[in-house]
């Protein structure tokens, strides 16, 4: 299996293990964690609130003759549906466990040699019902041998 795809389900599981809940008008609901992107971009809202990874970028650099640096930038879309105040309570709300299981596990069970939260920035769109998403980069370091950049 290729790298990217082994990071992207390692994550999924790591977040699936952590049953993530947050506050949904007065109601603890599980975060929905998709194991792919959805293809429009946006989860069905019987999904929400929901999480789902994204591989956007993988810089190769030469490590040793036969090995190659990896420094993948992963996004992990938040995304929720709710009153003004609402949505944006949600995502702060899965933000933090979030983080919280992915610190736990740096090396993803020792895919990783590292793994660490780059940035994050949030999208709302308002209307009677506000939708919003904030975006959490993570970023993996992986060494792995340019001829296979497998893992089995």
């Amino acid at each position: 299996m290729h790298i990217l795809k082994a990071l992207r389900l390692r994550l999924v599981a790591v977040l699936s293990d952590a049953a993530i809940s947050v506050d949904v008008d007065g109601v603890a609901t599980i975060v929905t964690v998709a194991t792919n992107p959805p293809s429009s971009g946006w989860q069905d809202d019987d999904k929400l609130p929901g999480v789902y990874c994204f591989v956007q970028d993988d810089e190769i650099k030469p490590a040793t003759f036969k090995s190659d640096d990896h420094l993948i930038k992963i996004d992990l879309v938040m995304q929720a549906k709710g009153g003004r105040d609402a949505a944006v309570d949600q995502l702060d709300d899965m933000q933090l466990p979030i983080e919280q299981a992915l610190a736990v596990e740096p090396t993803l069970g020792g895919l990783c040699i590292s793994l660490r939260a780059a940035r994050s920035r949030i999208q709302l769109q308002q209307g009677e019902v506000v939708f919003g998403a904030r975006v959490l980069t993570y970023e993996a370091k992986i060494d792995a041998l340019r001829a296979d950049p497998s893992i089995s």
